[in-house]
């Protein structure tokens, strides 16, 4: 599960992305950056955000490790990574994952993270341990296992192979086309923990043209983010089931495209090429890998489906998932591991391989029946396919025409022969083919065209005819809040600064719901490359010699802002050419690498953000209303501590500033120069009135408080905290004032969302809400597995989840009870092992 992705230059300032990376507690960090022999700057400047935000590891306790990070980027970066993040994180270097603009090496990497997320993640998990004594072989992931299975079921029946294993939280796809073997990862792809991302990345307009029977999209975008809150959940009803195999086909349809954009590329065939296959290419590309020669979609054999929807699913909807995720052309075999044993044979295959592959073959892979698509360019209302039922010694009886866009299943299958229409062929330059079998035979003539995919048909209709999911729904009914949710008494809570800065209070301060835990006054201390070969070139790099004969500085010394730090003269021209370099920022050298042209500087932060008076007619001797003609400065400039600001050269007398910051004024009538730093400070507050009973320094403090904590069921947006105020759902806002965190009892509206941002709400409590009014209002979908990071203009929090659901009436009245008191909202939510769950605190003293 990719709880996040962050570049160099995502939005937001440095403390807020800090935050983020510290709440996300993951199992591994994977970090990338930069071509071989490329600039390293910003990938230095990531190691330094990784290393300031002290992310936590997922496992946290007494006996936690150090986070994994699998660095994969610009080698000549290693020895500045190392140097950064070796104390903070288990550091493992692999081969550059992007070596050039036009070359990828996943292969390094992706070894790494299969091999930690056994010794780092599984070792570490509650339990493993215990499990692990319990059996007498090595413990494989269920990826690496169904990849040997894969490898047995090619090995003996000599076909191109495809598998599919859908999972709760990913969707694996392995190919193994002639002996060439690929996996991918379709990460947040899935049927239970990924299905609002599967929503989100494939949109409710494509899955629900998968349906035939109508289904009310606001209930069913509910029942998607709802599964994805309930994870554990399973269809109860029909209609639930054939939701969740259109979003299946959806999830199936991604993961495909994945796998092949990571693992083959188009091959582009010549003028002469085409035109020796012109009939076969015109419709469809041709494909290749490092290691196989060119091939066609049309010469996959088979693909097995796995997972849990497909050991749920008739082989009939097995049929039509395939057909719709997959859009193999020409004729394919359809399978199904319907036991779900595809890992466990895995495992035996390591001791008794024959044994393994025919106890899967006989007792597991079952097949589901074939997809006939052929190739060609549909022509509205042109017939595209003829089928004939064959009978010995007779002329075969036709049983089915096709017309170009249209699909039909023969469900017993049968002796038929099959012939397709002019411009069309079914692969291999065959335009007609027979099939004996008692399965049933999907006829696709949607056309697999070079252009793209075809439009999505209704695969999996309803018996019953049009059904609705009702608000009301078994699925719905699970996220009902209980009272053992609530609990009262003393609790405490950990406030945390997003990196290193200042905590302004003691063990045993009591503090209030507008107290500042601490605060990060400055941005981080970053580190600062100066690249010295940016200035020749990175086509022409300076030598060693060249950079040790220009530096003008040493491991150790304090530089000035501007100050020349490398400066060599250099053959070119009359008089030669000097290259030079200028520092910055006011820093400290802390590293220099002459094999790699690179000065290494580490901020100072001698800075205090207060006003600086700074008296100039004093120390120059002269009368306050003259000190413009020795000013070196102006309103606006900035300036390094000890930079002059005024001057008299005959006298030797310089005016120095005591501190970095802006002229924020001068004044003739008193003669003096004010210098201010411009302090955007970053406060960690309360929330809470209770006593600080540990702190962490520079990083946070442990505040202990009493009240009411209500565990919600998916929150949005960040933290805050106010007076709790009831809205009248008759009335609109009662009292509503900026700031009150807003109680309904009612599901929340579109127009709830809208009153609350006028009114410039603090946060809304709800029990549920529709999730296409949370998309529309937000303006894009969002998914419900991680959240927190949300740009909302308040903080939402919903006690039973999405739909049409009334507030418990119990909650509600332990809620209303303390009405005016104040609240505290911490609505971050994972969806995951460790779940965390949004948090609504009350406190009982209404005067906070």
């Amino acid at each position: 599960v990719i709880l996040h992705t962050m570049t160099l230059d995502s939005r937001g300032q440095a403390a807020e992305r800090m935050g983020v990376i510290r709440k996300l507690r993951p199992d591994m960090i994977l970090m990338a950056g930069g071509i071989e022999g490329g600039a390293i700057a910003g990938v230095v400047a990531i190691a330094e955000l990784l290393d300031l935000s002290d992310p936590e590891p997922r496992y946290a306790g007494p006996d936690s490790h150090a986070i994994p990070l699998v660095f994969c980027g610009n080698s000549d970066a290693v020895p500045f990574v190392r140097k950064v993040l070796h104390d903070s994180f288990e550091l493992h270097v692999v081969e550059n994952v992007r070596p050039g603009f036009e070359q990828t090496n996943q292969g390094p990497a992706r070894e790494k993270i299969h091999e930690l997320f056994m010794r780092n993640v599984m070792e570490r998990a509650p339990g493993f341990s215990t499990l692990r004594g319990w059996v007498s072989d090595e413990i494989m992931p269920t990826p690496a296992a169904v990849a040997r299975t894969l490898g047995l079921v090619v090995r003996d029946l000599d076909e191109n192979v495809l598998l599919m294993d859908m999972g709760g939280a990913t969707t694996d796809i392995f190919s193994n086309i002639s002996g060439d073997y690929h996996r991918t990862v379709s990460a947040n792809t899935g049927m239970s923990y990924s299905m609002s991302h599967v929503l989100e990345e494939a949109g409710l307009d494509a899955i629900l043209a998968h349906l035939e029977a109508a289904l009310d999209p606001a209930a069913a975008a509910d029942y998607m983010m709802n599964k994805t809150l309930c994870p554990t959940y399973r269809p109860v009803s029909a209609e639930e089931h054939r939701l969740e195999l259109a979003v299946a086909t959806e999830a199936a349809r991604i993961a495909w495209r994945q796998h092949v954009s990571m693992s083959f590329e188009v091959v582009r065939l010549g003028f002469l090429d085409r035109m020796r296959r012109r009939t076969r290419d015109r419709f469809e590309q041709t494909f290749s890998s490092d290691a196989l020669a060119a091939f066609r979609l049309s010469d996959v054999d088979r693909i097995i489906a796995a997972g849990g929807i497909v050991r749920a699913s008739t082989p009939e909807d097995v049929l039509r998932l395939v057909a719709d995720g997959f859009h193999p052309p020409g004729l394919t075999r359809v399978s199904a591991d319907t036991r779900f044993k595809s890992p466990h044979m895995g495992i035996l295959s390591r001791h008794d391989p024959d044994s393994a592959s025919r106890l899967f073959r006989e007792d597991c892979l079952k097949d589901v029946g074939y997809v006939v698509a052929p190739l060609g360019k549909p022509r509205k209302s042109r017939v595209a396919m003829r089928v004939l039922r064959l009978t010995p010694g007779k002329e075969g009886r036709e049983v089915a025409l096709l017309r170009a866009g249209e699909h039909a299943l023969l469900e017993r299958g049968g002796d038929i022969r099959i012939e397709v229409a002019q411009g069309w062929h079914l692969g291999q330059e065959r335009r007609t083919l027979e099939i004996s079998t008692d399965l049933p035979v999907l006829l696709d003539c949607r056309g697999r065209t070079r252009s793209g995919e075809p439009p999505p048909l209704p695969l999996f209709p309803t018996p019953s005819g049009k059904q609705e999911l009702v608000p009301e729904s078994p699925l719905s009914a699970l996220g009902a809040a209980r009272d053992e949710r609530i609990a009262t008494g003393a609790f405490e809570i950990d406030r945390d600064l997003p990196y290193e800065g200042d905590i302004l209070v003691e063990p045993g301060d009591l503090v209030h719901p507008g107290t500042v835990i601490g605060e990060n006054r400055f941005a981080p201390r970053w580190l600062y490359m100066i690249d010295l070969n940016r200035v020749t070139g990175y086509s022409q790099p300076l030598s060693r010699e060249q950079v040790s004969a220009g530096l003008q500085v040493a491991v150790g010394d304090e530089v000035r802002l501007g100050q020349t730090v490398f400066s060599l003269r250099v053959s070119g021209g009359i008089l030669g050419q000097v290259l030079s370099c200028r520092s910055p920022v006011r820093g400290e050298v802390t590293g220099i690498e002459t094999s790699a042209g690179l000065i290494v500087l580490r901020e100072i932060q001698d800075y205090d953000g207060r006003p600086h008076v700074i008296d100039v007619a004093g120390p120059l001797g002269i009368k306050p209303r003259r000190i413009a003609g020795s000013l070196t400065v102006r309103p606006g400039d900035f300036v390094a501590t000890g930079q002059a600001v005024a001057r008299d050269t005959s006298a030797g007398v310089f005016v120095r500033s005591p501190s970095a910051g802006t002229v924020r004024k001068i004044d003739r009538k008193r003669g003096t120069v004010t210098i201010q730093y411009d302090v955007r400070p970053v406060p960690v507050l309360s929330h809470l009135k209770g006593e600080v009973v540990r702190v962490r320094p520079g990083h946070g403090a442990t505040v202990r408080a009493s009240g009411t904590v209500l565990k919600g069921r998916i929150g949005f947006g960040s933290e805050r905290s106010g007076p709790m105020v009831p809205l009248d759902g008759a009335r609109g806002a009662g009292g509503l004032v900026p700031g009150s965190i807003v109680l309904t009892t009612l599901p929340v509206t579109r127009d709830t969302l809208e009153l609350c941002s006028s009114s410039a709400a603090g946060a809304l409590i709800g029990p549920s809400m529709r999730a296409l009014d949370l998309f529309d209002f937000l303006g894009h979908p969002v998914n419900a597995a991680s959240t927190g990071q949300e740009e909302v203009p308040f903080a939402i929090l919903l006690t039973r989840g999405f739909g049409c659901l009334d507030m418990d009436a119990s909650v509600f009245g332990r809620l209303m009870a303390s009405a005016g008191s104040n609240v505290a909202v911490f609505p971050a939510t994972q969806v995951r092992a460790g779940v965390i769950r949004p948090r609504l605190l009350v406190q009982d003293d209404p005067e906070g």
